[in-house]
């Protein structure tokens, strides 16, 4: 789990924030220029814990230059689940 902003877990408007920047803007910021976009909202372990956890969820991708991702897609995701020749893997 990840851990509290105050009371033992993030807070789910902070993991929105991220998650809208990092959709909107996809492919035009690296780690680092995203957390200096979000400074002023957020402390760095907080958006560290957030990143790390889109990462690790393979919810975002980074590319050989560092630059962020959305990745995302549940709809592309229920239609690969759907076809047997079809796989995630």
């Amino acid at each position: 789990m990840m851990q509290a902003e105050t009371a033992g877990y993030v807070r789910y408007d902070a993991l929105l924030r991220i998650e809208n920047f990092i959709w909107a803007h996809g492919g035009e910021f690296t780690k680092d220029d995203i957390w200096e976009q979000l400074t002023k909202t957020l402390d760095y372990q907080t958006f560290h814990e957030i990143f790390t956890y889109f990462r690790d969820s393979r919810k975002i991708a980074l590319d050989s230059d560092g630059h962020v991702c959305w990745i995302y897609n549940p709809e592309l995701v229920k239609k690969y689940r759907t076809r047997d020749d079809l796989r995630i893997i």
